[in-house]
């Protein structure tokens, strides 16, 4: 990472001069010319790549992570996925679930049957896509659960800052939630059961992606959050609590209500108000069946810790690169919460232990060399302290982000396998039948 921060440093005049030719003419060359220097010199690339993050701006970042969604390098990936995991994308279009964009994977025909799903919020840090760099890992996920997993494509910042994002993964959820087995559809969208015609896939009928969405009978949910996704999924989570909550209030008042009215009414009235207290608002979404946060982003404040001051020079999240994604996502509505760390959607990791309580099972995977390991640490030891069935995993020597290592790195690999692991726990998914 220190060549590829070093030569965008180097090349940065050229690439983003106002002249089209000239960025044409000499931003590729000087990049390319720039990166061969540095990757025979990497004490220069270290000393360039130091004075460049210590204050880059987000266009500095995109542009650094930017081959990870080119469409070549993410049709290459969806291809090695493909022969390695037997991984395909099931639409050639993004589909629309709750109105958001998603790629919808499986490693398994789409059917009737009810199935599992997996909502995969991905990371990068707010202001970017890494689809490429995530394929391997959702290969991995999808071959070991049979789960169907859906990639919301959410609002980047700063052009769409907080709360944007939480609120597009949270209508992909609901859309979702709506069709569980044991869940009405929404009012509106009545499910569609296609005729069953005994074929390869068990006797139930092969759909494409818009069809399944549709007719979908959705068993389990899980969420898989990675870096800034793991704060949005941990988001999403005190979010449906707090929503949680607020109906389990309200029916305690209709039914303080409904008392005082036995008290005082005719036998006729009892029926009527016990009747509206019996389903005081309709059951809101629960919560996912399981949850995964791999090395989330849970406090986007500017508080030190000792990981993030041990560890400010991790290649792929540096302390300058941290502090300006960290800055950017807030925007105005989220600004002064995230100065006091006290909006729990904004920072998952100042939720109150009213909110944390109601998390489902829920497994950390964070890094040794992670600037944001002690946020991981802390939020675990919460979540335990609250009686919620929790588990951490740290893998040592590993950096931010190294879900995107799992070809070079055993230790990544094992860090992986304990998401596929607590996946495949009888409380969550369970081992999928042979295929």
């Amino acid at each position: 990472m220190d060549t590829l921060y070093a030569a965008l440093a180097a090349a940065r005049p050229a690439l983003e001069s106002n002249s089209r030719l000239q960025r044409l003419a000499l931003g590729g060359p000087t990049l390319a010319g720039a990166a061969a220097y540095y990757s025979l010199r990497p004490a220069a690339a270290s000393r360039r790549a130091s004075r460049a993050m210590r204050s880059p701006d987000i266009s500095f970042v995109r542009r650094a992570w930017a081959p990870l969604s080119h469409p070549w390098l993410v049709r290459a990936a969806e291809a090695a996925a493909s022969l390695e995991f037997g991984l395909r994308l099931v639409s050639a279009e993004r589909c629309l679930v709750g109105g958001v964009p998603c790629r919808i994977y499986a490693t398994r025909p789409l059917t009737d049957a009810p199935c599992q799903v997996l909502v995969y919020v991905h990371g990068g840090a707010f202001v970017a896509s890494l689809l490429a760099a995530d394929l391997t890992v959702l290969g991995a996920l999808g071959r070991a659960t049979g789960a169907v997993m859906v990639y919301p494509e959410y609002s980047l910042a700063p052009e769409h800052p907080y709360p944007c994002a939480l609120d597009e993964v949270l209508r992909v959820y609901r859309a979702l939630d709506h069709r569980r087995t044991d869940a009405k559809p929404a009012l509106g969208s009545p499910a569609k059961t296609p005729s069953k015609k005994p074929n390869s896939s068990g006797g139930h009928q092969t759909l494409a992606a818009e069809a399944w969405l549709e007719a979908a009978r959705i068993g389990r949910i899980a969420v898989v959050g990675e870096s800034a996704g793991g704060n949005l999924a941990a988001a999403l989570v005190c979010r449906l609590a707090r929503e949680s909550l607020a109906q389990e209030s309200l029916a305690r008042e209709s039914l303080v209500r409904a008392s005082l009215v036995r008290a005082s009414s005719a036998q006729e009235s009892q029926g009527t108000v016990a009747q509206e207290a019996s389903s005081p608002a309709g059951r809101g979404p629960r919560a996912p069946d399981g949850l995964v946060l791999a090395y989330p982003a849970l406090n986007v404040t500017l508080a030190p810790s000792t990981s993030r001051a041990v560890h400010n020079f991790d290649p792929v999240l540096p302390l300058g690169i941290m502090y300006a994604v960290l800055g950017a996502y807030p925007g105005p509505r989220g600004e002064a919460h995230a100065a006091k760390g006290s909006d729990p959607f904004l920072s998952p990791y100042h939720a109150t232990d009213e909110l944390l309580a109601r998390f489902p099972p829920t497994h950390l995977i964070a890094g040794g060399f992670d600037p944001l390991l002690d946020e991981s640490v802390d939020f675990y030891g919460r979540l335990r302290r609250m009686g919620v069935a929790s588990s951490l995993h740290v893998g040592p020597a590993l950096p931010h982000g190294f879900f995107g290592l799992v070809k070079i790195s055993d230790a990544a690999r094992r860090a992986v396998q304990t998401a596929i692991d607590f996946l495949e726990s009888p409380a969550i998914f369970g081992r999928p039948p042979p295929a």
